[in-house]
């Protein structure tokens, strides 16, 4: 791959990385499940439910609890997850308007590649205040037959940033937070930055990534020194 300063574009996964959900998801579930007496714990959560589709998990709890019925609970879980977010704030990753308001201002190209819904999507960032208009591609379950650890995401993505913008792999970040998604972007030969969240990420991951970081604001500096589309820095957020 070239140089990290030739980088171009961005793309953020969702959960984790712009929105704090991922945390938010565990609890609302934890509380949901009471209702069926199901018992996860945050480990098995992390590890058999994070970044997974609704089949997936569905077939990890119909082997732990022999009368579970997946469309009664999917119905009712994601009804108590849409009225609980339709009536709170839930808030958005440290440091991500400073970051998307430095890529906007060196024309960096910006990118959602996520597993869930397009209108989930649009639902939170206008929660958030956020114009959609700052993501030059969106790209969410709804575009592909395989979501993460698959690469179908991130490959209907990179395709998107040619034809829009002439933009090659090896001139693109990808920003995750859960192994699940780092796989999928990695599978893409992507370069990729790990943004911590609840996730836990293997070491052979993590060696992967071209960066860990806390908080997007990290992200900001690593762009700095690093040049940007052109070499040009002129963020005057932080």
């Amino acid at each position: 791959m070239n140089s990290l300063k030739y980088h171009k574009a961005i793309f953020f996964d969702f959960d984790g990385v712009i929105i704090n959900t991922e945390a938010l998801y565990y609890k609302l579930m934890g509380k949901y499940n009471k209702k069926y007496n199901i018992v996860i714990s945050k480990d098995y959560y992390i590890n058999n439910f994070l970044g997974k589709s609704k089949t997936e998990i569905s077939k990890k709890l119909e082997k732990l609890y022999k009368d579970f019925d997946s469309e009664q609970y999917w119905k009712g879980l994601l009804k108590f997850r849409d009225n609980y977010i339709n009536n709170h704030i839930v808030s958005t990753k440290k440091g991500l308007k400073k970051l998307l308001n430095y890529l906007k201002s060196n024309n960096y190209l910006i990118g959602i590649v996520s597993s869930n819904s397009l209108d989930f999507i649009q639902k939170m960032l206008i929660k958030n205040n956020i114009d959609i208009k700052l993501f030059d591609i969106i790209v969410t379950r709804e575009n592909v037959k395989n979501i993460k650890p698959y690469p179908d995401l991130y490959e209907y993505a990179i395709a998107e940033a040619k034809l829009k913008a002439n933009i090659n792999r090896d001139e693109i970040i990808a920003i995750e937070d859960s192994e699940v998604g780092l796989q999928s972007a990695h599978k893409s030969n992507l370069k990729v930055i790990h943004l911590k969240d609840i996730s836990t990420v293997s070491d052979e991951i993590l060696s992967k990534c071209i960066l860990s970081v806390t908080s997007l604001i990290e992200v900001i500096r690593f762009l700095k020194k690093n040049g940007g589309k052109n070499g040009n820095n002129k963020d005057k957020e932080e």
